[in-house]
């Protein structure tokens, strides 16, 4: 039997792929949890900076930066990425159950690794978003707006 050199490139070119998506988020994090242990907030935004904000990760990215400013009393930034993640999850609730892009995305996890799939957010998290985003409109004094998005939790 003949090993076919088509096959083996696919097969490098798979598993280097598959290496390069695990960047590893908890390696990724890492200085920004020792910062945050420290109390030291402003460091550890450094870590999201809005540009990173984008792509597969952008749910993600914007919930930690949300979390960040709010803890540095930045209240109505943090209520910004709170809002631009909550887009970002309606976004993907309201595509197509069955679309080109998620088919190939889900097949391709598959194949790779799971990191190939966009961060949509996970149930609980969407349900916190709403809960911390309360919080900003509280320590902004906003009544009405907090109540909304403890409606939205529900």
């Amino acid at each position: 039997m003949r090993f076919d050199s088509t096959i083996c490139i696919s097969m490098v070119f798979f598993l280097i792929t598959g290496c390069a998506a695990l960047s590893d988020y908890s390696r990724l994090t890492r200085v920004s949890r020792i910062s945050i242990s420290q109390g030291d907030f402003n460091n550890a935004l450094t870590v999201f900076p809005e540009r990173s904000a984008k792509g597969g990760n952008e749910v993600l990215i914007r919930m930690e930066r949300g979390v960040l400013l709010q803890a540095l009393g930045e209240y109505e930034n943090s209520a910004r990425e709170f809002e631009q993640a909550k887009k970002k999850i309606r976004f993907f609730e309201d595509k197509a159950v069955i679309s080109a892009t998620r088919t190939t995305a889900q097949a391709g996890s598959l194949i790779i690794n799971e990191q190939v799939q966009p961060y949509e957010g996970e149930d609980f998290e969407k349900i916190l978003i709403h809960g911390l985003d309360a919080v900003n409109y509280l320590m902004l004094g906003d009544l009405e707006g907090a109540r909304v998005e403890i409606r939205n939790a529900y």
